[in-house]
Order: structure tokens, then sequence, then C-alpha cells
């Protein structure tokens, strides 16, 4: 049995509805197969919206209902996706279009996270948000990457998808499952 004070691992993201979910989870495998670029595989495609943190399993619950009670007052929206993109030679990714509703999202949670549990991690290493829907991660070697690149360097991806929920994700130890989805009013 697990000690309540016991850390956990939890982030928050938008996950796409299909057949853009598939898609991309077919984008994620590719790379598996292909260049041997299997991180991406620990969690479903995603926007992260806050980045992964650790919180004791005694305040899940309290986690839960702050969330709730923090987005449960937002509308749904609109998300773009259009082309691919990378960071650096290792990560691969889908690009997501610029969107004021999923910024005003990821600020209001990184508030909520920050005054009521004093975390202060929302972006990666403090270098703002910069929404994306990772394929492949940094496990893909530079060779891999300079052979799987012009792949998806020309390639289209326009897609949209209405955005209805923020999804909280917990590790279980090997992957990130989805946990809990908390539905915007509509």
């Amino acid at each position: 049995m697990k000690n309540s004070n016991e850390a956990n691992l939890y982030f928050l993201a938008v996950i796409p509805p299909e057949p853009i979910l598939g898609e991309c989870q077919a984008h994620k495998n590719h790379f598996y197969e292909k260049y041997n670029s299997k991180a991406s595989l620990n969690s479903p495609p995603h926007v992260t919206v806050h980045m992964p943190f650790k919180l004791r399993e005694s305040k899940e619950d309290q986690l839960v209902e702050v969330i709730s009670r923090g987005v449960n007052d937002l509308s749904n929206f609109s998300l773009q996706l259009d082309g691919y993109d990378h960071f650096g030679q290792r990560v691969i990714y889908v690009k997501v279009v610029d969107s004021e509703p999923l910024l005003a999202l990821f600020l209001k949670v990184r508030k909520v996270m920050k005054v009521n549990f004093n975390i202060f991690n929302a972006d990666y290493k403090n270098r703002g948000f910069n929404p994306h829907i990772t394929l492949a991660f940094r496990d893909l070697k530079r060779e891999a990457f300079k052979e799987a690149w012009p792949e998806f360097e020309k390639a289209t991806y326009d897609k949209s998808f209405e955005v209805q929920s923020l999804v909280l994700l917990k590790h279980d130890g090997e992957k990130w499952l989805q946990f809990k989805k908390f539905r915007f009013k509509g």
C-alpha cells in the first residue's frame, strides 16, 4: 500500500480528439519503429499546459478540486495545428498555432498551481509557453534526426479541433495515464 506522504508525478494537458489523436499516435509509433525513438510513447499525444510536477498523494483530492474550480468557467475553443517543426536536433513535433484562449488557459493553470500548491514550473526551464504535440522526443539520436526531419520538413498537417477539457495525467511508474478530465462549461 502506498504511503499518503509519497509524491506522485502529474501534469496537465489538452488531449486532441480522434482522428487527430490516432494520427499523432501513428507518427509516434513511426518514430519508434523506424528511428528507435520511444520516449514519446510514454504519454498520449497532447499539448502540455503545465509541466510535470510532484505532489503528495494526500493532496490529490485537493488538486482535483482546485483544478476543477479553476477551469469550470472556461468556454470551449478551437485549436489549429499547422505542420511540423523541431527543437534542436532531438525533438520533432506538430506545431500549434498561437491561440489566445490556450494562452489564457496556461496562465490560469499556472496561477492556480502557484497560489494553491506553491508549484512554479509551469513551463519548460522558464522558456515560456510553447505549445506543441511531441512526436519524437529527446531520445531521437542526432543521426536519426538528420534522416527523419526531411520526411516532415515540407509535409503539411493542417487540422483543427475543439478543446473542451483539460486533462490531469498521472505517472504510474512506467508511463503517463489520463487520471481526471475537467470539462469546460461549453
